[in-house]
């Protein structure tokens, strides 16, 4: 089994947040070459916890999520975080709500 983390740092932001931050791209990469997922598992609609609970973190984190099931089973999730430098949550709510 593999788990890798990569990091992508960037200046690009939404403008309309702040121009003082910068985005973070994460890839998060789980991999075995065991015994593949059969392509007709939707693994969306498993009763598996393990599952769901990746599933509804790549849904917080407004990320992607992708599977491949070739040599083996490799997870991908892509997530960005914004880190804002001169922005409290308390300034971010309020600016998402006058909106």
């Amino acid at each position: 089994m593999k788990i890798k983390l990569h990091r992508d740092e960037s200046k690009e932001c939404i403008e309309s947040i702040s121009e003082d931050c910068k985005s973070t791209n994460f890839t998060l990469t789980i991999s075995d070459n065991g015994v593949s997922i059969p392509e007709e598992l939707d693994i969306e609609d498993l009763d598996s916890l393990g599952f769901q609970l990746i599933i509804s973190l790549v849904d917080q984190l407004d990320g992607e999520f992708e599977l491949k099931r070739d040599n083996g089973t490799e997870f991908t999730m892509r997530f960005t975080v914004i880190e804002k430098d001169d922005f409290t949550q308390a300034d971010l709510k309020s600016h998402e709500c006058s909106n």
